[in-house]
This record gives structure tokens, sequence and C-alpha cells, in this order.
């Protein structure tokens, strides 16, 4: 359906309230009730006293006189069959009072379960004077039949006491026009052309106009309010219009004349004629800028105070009354080396021993029985893994609403005698939402001090007072109901409430008045006043808007409590602690900081200007990183606040670890940073001391033993590659001779046979192929010799040149192979950390790509690229080649030294081990894949890295 509307549990109560009707509810198919509220402008239901509590989930026909159910029952299923239809029916509260209502309903649509959403106006006071005026009508009419005759005048009777009809419901709506210009809201109305057909009083001020009537037949263009968004505002009501469907509570961001922003929550709601014949759209704006700005300050106060709990080193913990873990900081799982997810499902005592249980536990019942922390209280306690720390903690209680929920408090290694001065304690800032969006009670009152209406929100707030018991009292009097007897608070109040009525007189308008009082049950509220005058016919009256402000106090004062909690936390923590603007200059610091540095830095000190800030000095890093707005951090600097200071703070050396992270305002701009410091001065003394004592020993030790050491090992190692040497070179070149030996028999075998040339030839190939393997095999011993011995010096080698010499030495020594080489390089050229052996490195790769390969066609793929690894520039190889492969069993044997009776010792053993050695020289690495991952047979991927030049 195109009109239909939003689903129930989409639409909140302060949504419905902005439609202005006295009762809103929705019904299932069922016929029973789903939500029901009653408006907050519902001052037209003094006969009724409805119970929303009992009347939800039960049959609407409760809620309406039994003489009324057959038709109530036919207009229900006219709209769940129709869409949408209007009724007047007669509706009842549980004490049996009943009124009329105007019943408007339409169907929901977009829910698994049918429902429909019907709005009722109370009608009661309008049906009475109907009927009372018709009464009177029909009485009259007799009387003018049975009089025509003699007093043919009263025909004209018939004329004018209709008009006293329309003026008597003209005054009705007068009252309810007196309303809407009294609400703290911005309310306008237009017809379908967007021209002004009315609006109320704000409205009317706030646009420049004196007289809210003067604005009929006016566009946004004619009005200095609306034409700052005149375009804005022009496409949202007519999509209202055109869609009939409301846009409500909708947050719009303007700009007043002045540049300052505001923020108002908008409802725009289509006008119907009969028939729901949308005529116009009536529009209200709520001025809800003190929320949004109160709302983003609490919300970057929590993120700075979140921002420096997790930054702080000292582990935080916060348990339930039963001792399971609810809140914990990073700090904390480093402590004992748990993930805040594994933390949660523990109890406190499991982190210690049954001895140090018994003493925490006691600890902790005394802390919930006194109400008083304990600090400073020391255990011994064992990580995740068992190791064994000393903590030193203390525990508080936390509050929630005046009633215990828990513990928190404050835990620091102090296993490595780094006991901290004092201790560093920090509680989660949790702050409430304040409620900035109270319902307003509205008064009227006469000049004599006389209540004459009032709205059903009062009810909430005087407690026992319902609003029939307000009405015809003394506005006085009811003040009274806040307070008790002899409070010397009402005194106050009656002398500013008749100072406020003065100015009022004079002015015709007050501005707030925000005042504390206590109602007769003892209960404190906050409350904000808004009064003026307005005229009601010839009567002129006063209009008092009350809001609750009490949540919103008790807010502000919890809030100005925590930030000095978190103020004591940070002034002592045994750190020191200092907040720098971002350019450096001192903001201030805690009590730590101060006594670290003997006072506080003058005012034109920059951080940033201190030589130890300076290229090449201890921090210059740190201080770049923390100038971009990155945390960071910086350990062991030496400093005297003297002489890199000022000549007025104290002389003296100290050392100290220091952390470093932004602070951002609530746009997210870096605006200061703050340094925490760690005094390690006397740590790094006696490590310096220590460490000079252990060079000197170890200096000693080392002249005693360096010769025996080096004979020892230069002796083991030469007979060690001698064996490996002797049996890998045994092996190869044994079969190269027998390869050799076997050619000489077919060549001879030839000769008898009188073969051609060629096959001759052939023969003779082979062995020639067989020498230039002996030749590359004693090449290999000579280059894995020098290696060993490391004769050769590493420098700078191209890249490319080696590796075209490697590719044309392989294409040499195989010309009857069918040989394909690809290279793709990501730059034109390469230098890395080598020497004259790198070409020895390539020709044994590219050689066993081709010795073992079964293909007729051999392909190679090289290809060069630039890795970063372990703070360094590696150039990659990788030589990928369609070859027989190697099992993932032998791929890191083949680079290992082996014995003579190993059984993967092959010719290619020699050659791998000699190109492992250089590149373990030149602090590089090599290692075999499969080309095609997971399938070795389908050739291999020797991958070397070594470092760039």
């Amino acid at each position: 359906m195109k009109n239909a509307l939003q689903s129930p549990d989409k639409i909140e109560k302060r949504d419905i309230n902005l439609i202005f009707n006295d009762l809103v509810f929705w019904i299932d198919d069922r016929f029973d009730i789903e939500k029901l509220f009653v408006g907050i402008f519902s001052n037209n239901l003094p006969e009724l006293n409805f119970d929303c509590k009992n009347l939800l989930h039960n049959s609407v026909f409760n809620l309406i006189e039994e003489l009324n159910h057959n038709h109530a029952k036919k207009f229900f299923k006219t709209v769940f069959k129709r869409g949408k239809d209007i009724i007047e029916l007669l509706f009842k509260d549980k004490k049996g009072n009943s009124a009329w209502f105007e019943v408007r309903g339409k169907k929901l649509e977009g829910n698994s379960t049918e429902s429909a959403f019907f709005c009722a106006n109370n009608i009661s006071k309008f049906k009475s004077r109907e009927k009372e005026l018709l009464d009177k009508y029909q009485t009259l009419n007799d009387a003018l039949h049975q009089l025509k005759a003699s007093n043919p005048e009263l025909r004209f009777w018939k004329i004018l006491y209709p008009q006293k009809c329309i003026t008597a419901v003209q005054k009705t709506r007068e009252m309810l026009e007196t309303v809407i210009d009294a609400i703290p809201h911005y309310i306008y109305w237009k017809d379908v052309n967007l021209k002004y057909v009315g609006c109320n009083k704000n409205y009317a001020r706030i646009n420049g106009l004196d007289d809210p009537t003067t604005i009929i037949g006016k566009t946004d263009n004619d009005l200095p309010w609306a034409s700052q968004n005149k375009d804005k505002i022009s496409e949202i009501e007519r999509k209202v219009i055109n869609s009939n469907q409301p846009i409500i509570n909708k947050i719009e961001e303007w700009k007043n004349s002045n540049g300052e922003k505001k923020f108002y929550n908008t409802v725009r709601i289509p006008l119907y004629k009969e028939k729901n014949q949308v005529i116009g759209v009536l529009t209200t704006y709520e001025d809800i800028t003190d929320k949004i700005a109160n709302e983003r300050l609490i919300k970057e106060s929590e993120e700075k105070y979140r921002g420096i709990l997790e930054n702080i080193k000292s582990g935080y913990f916060e348990v339930d009354m039963d001792g399971n873990f609810q809140v914990v900081n990073e700090a904390f799982c480093n402590l004992f080396n748990y993930q805040k997810n594994e933390i949660y499902d523990i109890h406190y005592t499991s982190l210690v021993d049954e001895k140090n249980r018994q003493k925490i536990v006691r600890d902790f019942d005394r802390v919930a029985e006194t109400g008083e922390g304990i600090t400073n209280f020391n255990f011994e306690g064992f990580t995740k893994n068992g190791d064994k720390i000393v903590a030193e903690t203390s525990v508080y209680l936390r509050y929630k609403n005046g009633e215990k929920i828990g513990y928190y408090g404050l835990i620091r290694d102090i296993t490595e005698k780094t006991i901290l001065e004092n201790k560093l304690i920090e509680s989660e800032i949790r702050y409430r939402h304040l409620f900035n969006s109270s319902p307003y009670a509205i008064w009227l009152v006469d000049l004599r001090g006389t209540i004459i209406d009032c709205n059903d929100t009062m009810n909430k707030m005087l407690s026992a007072f319902t609003k029939d018991d307000l009405i015809g009292k003394k506005f006085i009097d009811v003040i009274k109901a806040f307070t008790k007897k002899g409070d010397p608070r009402f005194k106050e109040l009656q002398k500013v409430f008749r100072e406020r009525f003065k100015r009022l007189i004079t002015q015709g308008y007050l501005e707030p008045l925000e005042f504390e009082v206590k109602r007769a049950d003892g209960k404190i509220l906050w409350l904000t006043l808004r009064t003026s005058f307005i005229n009601i016919g010839k009567k002129r009256l006063v209009q008092v808007f009350i809001e609750d402000i009490t949540q919103r106090k008790l807010a502000q004062k919890e809030l100005e409590n925590e930030r000095h909690i978190l103020k004591n936390i940070i002034e002592r923590n045994p750190y020191g602690i200092a907040i720098f603007t971002k350019d450096g200059y001192y903001i201030s610091g805690n009590k730590a900081y101060r006594n670290l540095f003997g006072s506080e830095p003058p005012e034109w000190y920059s951080v940033f200007d201190d030589k130890i800030a300076q290229k090449d000095g201890p921090v210059y890093d740190a201080v770049e990183k923390i100038k971009k707005g990155e945390a960071t951090s910086a350990s062991e600097v030496w400093f005297n606040p003297h002489t890199h200071v000022s000549k007025d703070l104290p002389y003296k050396d100290v050392c100290f670890k220091t952390e470093l992270f932004p602070i951002h305002d609530k746009d997210g701009k870096f605006t200061r940073f703050v340094m925490m410091y760690e005094d390690i001065t006397d740590k790094k003394l006696a490590e310096e001391e220590l460490e000079e004592l252990q060079r000197e020993l170890e200096k000693r030790v080392k002249d005693r033993t360096i010769k025996l050491e080096r004979s020892e090992k230069k002796y083991r190692m030469a007979y060690d590659r001698a064996n490996c040497l002797k049996g890998l070179f045994t092996h190869d070149i044994s079969n190269i001779f027998q390869t050799v030996a076997n050619s000489i028999e077919l060549c001879q075998m030839s000769l008898n046979k009188k073969m051609t040339p060629g096959d001759l030839m052939e023969n003779f190939e082979l062995i020639e192929q067989q020498i230039q393997r002996g030749k590359k095999l004693i090449s290999n011993i000579r280059s894995l010799s020098e290696i060993e011995e490391s004769e050769i010096a590493l420098k700078k080698i191209d890249v490319f040149d080696n590796l075209r010499h490697a590719i044309k030495f392989l294409k040499v020594n195989f010309q009857d192979r069918i040989i394909k080489v690809n290279l793709e390089s990501e730059e034109n050229n390469y230098y890395i950390i080598s020497n004259e052996l790198l070409l020895d490195v390539f020709e044994n790769i590219l050689i066993n790509a081709v010795r073992y390969n079964n293909n007729d066609n051999i392909n190679i793929d090289i290809k060069i690229s630039k890795v970063p690894r372990d703070g360094r520039t590696f150039v990659k190889f990788e030589f990928q080649d369609n070859g027989i492969g190697i099992e993932d069993s032998r791929k890191k044997l083949i680079f290992r030294e082996k014995s003579k009776n190993d059984p993967h010792v092959k010719g290619m053993g020699l050659g791998l081990l000699m190109v492992a050695k250089l590149l373990e020289l030149s602090e590089g690495k090599i290692w075999v894949e499969d080309r095609i991952k997971g399938d070795y047979t389908q050739g291999s991927n020797f991958v070397l890295l070594i470092p760039e030049a």
C-alpha cells in the first residue's frame, strides 16, 4: 500500500507524541492491542484515566463502551480490508468513565503479521456541546412552529442561532491554538503549493513577525529564517506531500546569520481533508543544539580518558562481587600473559596459589564489609605459562546507584625490584546518557495565581497528584507540594517567583529559570521554568512550561566527580605524566613529573627545541612521530634539566624511558600529546656498573681460551671438509670416468663396424661433455674450498652481467638440447653483495635445470624482484624449470653436506652445496619449492635471496 505506515516496533513514543493525538494505539488482526500511548498534548482527557499497562495485549474492545462494539468491529474490519477509515466511538476507562473519540485508522504493511495503527482525538467536549445545542435547537424549533403564525419575525432566528454554534466551536479551537503557540517548538503549516497557511508565535518571532497571521500566503523566500535553507525545506516537504508519508525525528543542521551551528529535531506530517485528501504539510522544529553539544562533549571526554587508561603501564581490572573479571586493560593481560577473552572466563583467585588465595579473599571481603579501599598489598601469582610473579595491587569497591556491584583496582609487577612509588589506579569512565528530551509540563495560570488547566505530564513530576488535583489550586500552593514543611528553600523560591512575576508584567516574557525543589516524599528535583503571557479570548493568562532536568543535573555532577577521580589518579601516578601542546610547549604535569625534573619547565620551553629532540638526538625519531600524531616511545634517555631546560632548575642527571601518545579533539584533530616518564636512573647506573664488570671478566676468559678455540675449530673444520669433499669428488669423478670409458668403447665398436663419422661424432661429443663436467666438478671443489676458508672478499656485483654469461655457458654446453630461457625483471639493473663465484651459482642452478629434465623442450623462467626482510632489502631470484622435480623429503637435504655413503648424493649435491655455502657467506638464503604447488613432478622453483648492494 502506497500510504502504509512503518511498523510499530520502529516508532518510538516520542515520535508519536509529536502527532498531537490524545491516544495512539496498534491492534493485530485479532483486535488485541500491541502498543498504546497517551499523547503529550492530551489536554482533552479529564474524563478518562487510562491504564495503559492493563490494556496492552488485551482486546481493544476493553477500551470501548459495549453499545459501540458492533460499530467498532465493522470499523476495524474495514481498516484491515480497505487500508483506512474513520469513525466516532465512545471509549471508557477502568472506573467506568466514558468519552467520545474521533478515531482514524490505517493498516500497517511490511510486517509478518497484520496490524493497524489508530489515532484517537477526544471530541467529548464537542459532542456535549453539539448535543446541548441540538437539544436547545429542537426545543426552540418546536416553539417556533407554535409561534410562527403569531410572530413571523422569528423566522430569522434560524439564521442567527447556527452562527452562535460556530462561535462556540471557534472559541474551543482558540484554546487549542493557544497551546500550540505556548509550546517551545517552532510550528507552521503550508498548503500543497508550500505557501504558509499558519504558524505558532515562536515561528513567527524567529522570522521577525509580530503577528502569526501575517505569515499567511508567504513562502520561504519571504522569511529570513526559513530562506536560509529554503531549497532543502522545499524538497523534504514536497516529498511528504507527494508520498503521503510523514518524516518523523529527522535531525537537521542549520547555520544562523552569525555562522553559528544549530541542530533541530524536525517532524513533518501531511495534512488531510475529507477522504484523506492531502491538502498541505505540518512541520515542527525542536532546538536540540545543547543536547548535541553535551553528547559530543561526553564522547570526547570518554575517548580521551579511555585512551589514558589503555596507555598506562599498570594493570587495571574490574571484577563483580563474585570475583569474576568484567574489565581489564592490555597491561593487565600482558602481566599475566592472557588474552582479554581468556581473562573474562576465569576467577581472580585462579591467578594465585592456595596460600595467597586465602589472603586475597580476606582482603577483598574486608573491602566489601568496610567500604574502604586497600592499597599497596603484595601477593605472589602465576602467569598463564606458570611463571611466578610478585605483584602489588590496590582494591576498591565499585558502586552503581548506591549499590555495591564489584571491585576495581590497579596491579603492577614488582618482580625485578622496580616498585612504583605510588599506586596507579584507574576506574573506567562510564558516562550515563543525559536525559535532554524529557516532556514538558504545561500550566495555564490566571493573574490571581490559580491554575486553570495543565497537561498529564505533571502526574509524573508530582507523583501522588493528578491533573484534576491541580486545576483550581493556587500556583504557589502547588509549589508547596514539592517541599516539606519548614523547608527554608521554599521561602527563597517564593521570593524568586515574585520577582519574576514583576518582570513578566513589564517584559511579557522571561528567560528560562533552573531551580531545585524537594517533593513531599523527599525526592529532589531540578526543574526548568519557562514563563510568558498569552491571551485566550478576553482573558490574559500566564503560560508555564516545566521541564524535569534532574537526570541532566545528576549526570553533570557525576561527570565532575569522575573528572576529579581521574585527576587524582594521574596526580598520584608513580610515572611522570606531562601534557604538551602539539608544538611541544608544556601545559601541565603530575607530582611524579615535577619530582623527576625538580620543577615545572618555564613557559617558553618547548620539548621540540631541546637538543635531545634534534637530529641524532636520543628522542629525535620519537618526536618526529608525535609531531605527526603517532603514538611512539623512547628508551634510556639521559637528561639534565639544569643544562637542557633552564639554569633555574636543579642540576642532576636523570635517565628515563618515555611513552608518547597523541590527544585529539572531538573532530579527530591532533591538538596535544602526553609524555609518560619512567625514572630508570638507579637501575641504569647499576646495569652499567654490572656490564663493566662483566666485560672485564669476559675479556680475561676470552684471552685465555681464544687461541685454543681457534686452533680446535680450524683443524676440526679442515678435517670435516676434507672428508666431505673426498666423498663427493670420488663419487662424481667416478661417474665421469665411467661415462668416458663407455663412450670410448662405443667408438671402438663403431670403427670395427665401419659406422659413419656422424655416429662417431655423437660419442666424441659425449666424451667432451664429460670432460667439461669434470672441469666444472674441479671448479666447484676449488670454489667450495675458497668459500669455506673465507678467502674471497664480498663486493658489489652486477646481476645481469653474470646471468648473461651463465645462460651463454649453459647453451654452449648443451647444444643438443632445446632450451628456452625467459627472463622477467621489475627493474633494468640490480646490484647485490657477493663475489666472482656468483657466476658459479647461476651456472650450477641452470645446469641442474637441464641435466635433470627429461622433456624435449626445456623451459626455464627466471624472475627477479626486490623484497624487504628484517629491515633490509634483498634481491629475489626464482629459477623455475619443467624438469623431474624434487620430492619433499629431499628438498632440504640437497643443500647439506653429505657423507660418501649417503644414497641421495649425486652430481647435483656438490654444486648446490657450493651455492648454499656462497649464499651463507653473503648472508643470503636458498630453498627449493614446487613450480606447481603440491605437484613436484611439474618441475622445481629454486629461490635465492641475496642482499642488495
